[in-house]
């Protein structure tokens, strides 16, 4: 029996084909809503007084290390 011919094998390349295309769609979907729902945190953050203050703390440290070296 020639082996395009098969109805199994036919059908077998089918789901394998429609589940790698589900999974890579499942895939950018969970990348979008989670990049959707990680950027709401930070955007509230840069946008208080919190990053400046952060940043500037975080400066001051670096100095003081490298006053160091």
């Amino acid at each position: 029996m020639n082996i395009e011919t098969d109805v199994n094998l036919t059908k077998k390349k089918r789901i394998i084909f429609w589940v790698y295309l589900f999974t890579i769609l499942a895939f950018f979907i969970a990348t979008t809503v989670l990049a959707v729902n990680s950027w709401t945190p930070t955007n509230q953050f840069l946008t208080t007084d919190n990053y400046y203050y952060a940043n500037q703390v975080a400066n001051e440290w670096q100095e003081g290390i490298f006053d160091f070296i």
